[in-house]
């Protein structure tokens, strides 16, 4: 029964492997884009690249599709083949808002890899966009030390990228992240924006967060924004830039 048991699991982890690996071969993979819109101005900033499996995938949601990825070594995989999938979409596409920044998500352990290097140099050949990599790191950061992370920061830079750090609040993101990357742009995530109008202990922590990303001269942005009320208090509080549902849903990138 035991061995019945690990067989089955075993076939239904292949399974899931064999979807994963045909979905990107197939490229069965929807591509959006989402607004970010600058608050003093209400100009669009910058436009989110953002690449789902589809429904055929064999995934349930999105999020399960880069979970197994990531637990089972095909995370650097993945996210190029995202990257340059996407970007082939974004720059080929007829759009009224072609981006002058592109931020696009990326796991810090993918830049430390030997894939990565050919996306660096392809992406430094890429005409009027500046690119900003979303970090976010499944994995933690322990296995890498601050002056490997800062030469690392270092080189992208040079090279005119942007750093982000995405889901500001959730999961690894947090302050240890934060003081290893040294970002350009914060991301705060949703589940410290949801209903934070109604809420005096996240205003008092936002308003201390944002006070000292100003004065460090970080850019930030409030995700997944998606009631007036949010984004006045965002505004109210100094944030320089929204992106949501109440200003903007990701729309598909036609192909």
């Amino acid at each position: 029964m035991i061995s019945a048991l690990f067989k089955t699991k075993h076939t239904a982890c292949d399974r899931a492997m064999d979807n994963l690996l045909q979905t990107l071969e197939a490229n069965h993979i929807s591509t959006f884009k989402q607004q970010i819109f600058h608050l003093q101005n209400d100009e669009i900033y910058a436009i989110e690249l953002l690449n789902r499996p589809e429904k055929s995938s064999g995934f349930s949601t999105p999020d399960k599709f880069y979970s197994f990825a990531a637990s089972h070594g095909k995370m650097a995989e993945v996210d190029l083949h995202m990257i340059q999938l996407g970007l082939e979409r974004i720059v080929n596409a007829q759009l009224d808002d072609k981006p002058t920044y592109l931020f696009m998500n990326i796991h810090l352990s993918t830049l430390f890899t030997s894939q990565w290097e050919s996306v660096f140099r392809h992406l430094q050949t890429v005409n009027h966009i500046t690119f900003v990599l979303e970090l976010s790191e499944r994995e933690g950061l322990g296995k890498y030390t601050p002056s490997t992370v800062e030469a690392k920061m270092n080189e992208l830079r040079s090279a005119g990228f942007k750093i982000a750090v995405d889901d500001l609040g959730v999961g690894y993101s947090g302050l240890h992240t934060l003081s290893m990357v040294k970002p350009d742009f914060v991301k705060i995530d949703r589940q410290l924006i949801s209903h934070i109008d109604e809420d005096r202990y996240r205003q008092h922590m936002m308003k201390a967060l944002v006070d000292y990303w100003l004065k460090e001269n970080v850019q930030i942005v409030a995700e997944g924004v998606e009631r007036q009320e949010e984004f006045h208090y965002m505004q109210n509080i100094g944030v320089q830039f929204v992106q949501g549902y109440f200003l903007h849903k990701p729309e598909p990138v036609l192909i």
